[in-house]
């Protein structure tokens, strides 16, 4: 809280933080919002560059971005319905037009609940680091297969050979379905419940 106050007050200059900060914040002052990775999920990339540019303001985004991040990238493009510029040495960009006759995108919000009430289930996935798989291939992997959002798919944590990942507990079976017996990186994926 002392941080966010130093932050909205102009005290605190730069705010390092995770998609925790991605929603809620609404500081007229952010000029820029920097994105050191790809986001996992389109509406994750919508909520971090929307504390930029509020309120009829300008503001910028940059989002670094490697060759095989192509793919995220071009999600993300589809969802906000633009192209992404990329940077170039001097380059200057005029802010995208918003058309006055037409009503901003408006991008979804998971809704947990929308789930069922039971409480999230860890999930265990025969699959890790050893294949050359991060966090963001097995979000992508899981919401690709299942149709869930990546906001949904938590706690994942890729270890040497597996991984481990939490869903919403009324999707379970369905994620185990769809997930277990496919192909990930060349590896066939093995998904149970974590006991």
């Amino acid at each position: 809280d002392g941080v966010m106050l130093g932050f909205k007050g102009g005290r605190v200059p730069i705010l390092v933080a995770t998609d925790v900060a991605s929603r809620g914040l609404d500081i007229s002052t952010v000029t820029h919002v920097i994105n050191f990775d790809v986001p996992t999920s389109p509406d994750v990339y919508v909520h971090r560059i929307g504390r930029t540019g509020r309120v009829g303001r300008s503001g910028r985004a940059v989002t670094f971005v490697e060759a095989r991040q192509a793919g995220e990238m071009s999600a993300i493009e589809a969802h906000i319905g633009t192209k992404i510029k990329p940077w170039e040495p001097g380059a200057a960009s005029e802010p995208t037009p918003v058309k006055v006759d037409e009503k901003p995108r408006r991008h979804t919000k998971p809704k947990l609940t929308e789930h069922g009430d039971q409480p999230p289930v860890t999930l265990l996935a025969g699959i890790g680091t050893q294949d050359g798989v991060e966090v963001r291939d097995v979000v992508r992997h899981v919401t690709k297969l299942t149709g869930l959002d990546g906001e949904v798919v938590q706690d994942v944590k890729v270890l040497q050979r597996f991984t481990l990942f939490k869903v919403p507990g009324a999707e379970v079976d369905r994620v185990l379905e769809e997930v277990d017996g496919s192909e990930l990186r060349r590896t066939t994926v093995r998904v149970q419940r974590a006991a």
